[in-house]
């Protein structure tokens, strides 16, 4: 029934969502029905599905669920039954932490450990530089090849912050000098995927690129900025 609502003109396709929607809540389906809820768009729906279940696991999870889709946290905050009483009521810490995304770097690199995907790795260990034939004169460095380093070192190790050409290169040494241009903006933004919901030290990271005089550099400040936020949902 979902899967057909895609194909429906409005108003029919909010009607098949409201009676999925329904379906989901009878049968206490609750994710299903919360995800549904989010995708109506209404506020009133949503705190609704929110506080139906009762088993704080289910809870939680259902909080995952609002901070994936960056959903106010005002919108399922209680209030108070006193009318005198303008503050919301507390919200227990544990939701607080899920709604709000604050764990979501360490729980990432917690599951990249427990499938073994947390070591960082290398542009030749990707490319299998070894099962190469050896070359007799030694690979020069281009800008477009360098430029699809960029790329494939921040797409493989995004979210672990360990990445070996940007966030643990000595100073002088990172790989953003062996650029130019927007090739130096690609890289220096790549260090926000690369430092992905690291909130911690995601920062102190990028921030050091915001006094570097090359224009290209302090430009994608900005970028790396919005990579290692995203879906942290402080609001």
């Amino acid at each position: 029934m979902v899967s057909c609502v895609n194909l429906l003109p409005p108003p029919e396709d909010l009607a098949f969502l409201r009676t999925a929607h329904e379906i989901y809540i009878k049968n206490s389906k609750f994710p299903e029905a919360l995800a549904l809820a989010i995708r109506i768009g209404e506020p009133e729906l949503i705190a609704k599905d929110f506080k139906a279940p009762g088993n704080p696991l289910m809870k939680r999870q259902l909080a995952y669920i609002l901070a994936r889709a960056q959903t106010p946290i005002d919108w399922v905050q209680e209030q108070s039954e006193d009318e005198n009483e303008m503050d919301p009521v507390e919200m227990p810490e544990d939701l607080l932490e899920c709604l709000s995304n604050t764990k979501l770097s360490s729980h990432f690199k917690a599951f990249g450990k427990e499938v073994g995907a947390e070591e960082a790795r290398t542009l030749e260990e990707v490319y299998k530089s070894h099962l190469e034939p050896a070359r007799s004169m030694a690979a020069v460095d281009s800008a477009r090849a360098n430029l699809a380093g960029t790329f494939v070192n921040a797409f493989v190790n995004a979210g672990f912050g360990n990445d070996k050409l940007m966030v643990t290169a000595e100073e002088g040494n990172s790989w953003i000098y062996k650029n130019k241009d927007h090739g130096m903006l690609s890289a220096a933004a790549s260090l926000g995927l690369s430092l992905l919901w690291d909130t911690d030290l995601g920062l102190s990271q990028v921030d050091k690129y915001t006094y570097a005089e090359d224009e290209y550099i302090k430009v994608s400040w900005s970028a790396a900025c919005n990579w290692y936020l995203a879906l942290w949902n402080s609001h």
